[in-house]
């Protein structure tokens, strides 16, 4: 998994499950000051009627983002989350080969940014 939020590119993991709606996800960068940034959440809601899986990452220093996986394929899909509407955006795109996940990632940020236009 790979990903962005507040200029930090995030890496991670999440369980195979998670995809399907129950398992955990973690995220982790290192600030500019050299501090730790983790965000992990425990996925437990079923797929909506569109596929989408939705949760809550809780992060460092109390920080809460509202987030929504989309699969696109056989073990990869994009994320998108939010502390509050009109927050910033955290972007996430996840695939079962990091380096995969790492390469694609400029890629899927630029289309889903040209999507929220």
């Amino acid at each position: 998994m790979f990903g962005e939020y507040q200029g930090l590119p995030l890496t991670g993991s999440m369980d195979r499950a998670g995809m399907a709606g129950y398992g955990s996800m973690r995220l982790e960068a290192v600030t500019d000051s050299g501090a730790a940034f983790v965000c992990t959440a425990d996925i437990d809601s079923p797929p909506t009627q569109k596929g989408r899986v939705r949760g809550v990452l809780r992060c460092t220093g109390g920080r809460e983002l509202l987030f929504t996986l989309r699969n696109i394929g056989p073990d990869q899909g994009v994320g998108i989350g939010r502390k509050s509407s009109g927050g910033d955006l955290l972007i996430l795109f996840y695939h079962a080969s990091p380096d995969e996940a790492a390469r694609r990632f400029p890629a899927v940020k630029a289309d889903i940014l040209a999507a929220i236009k």
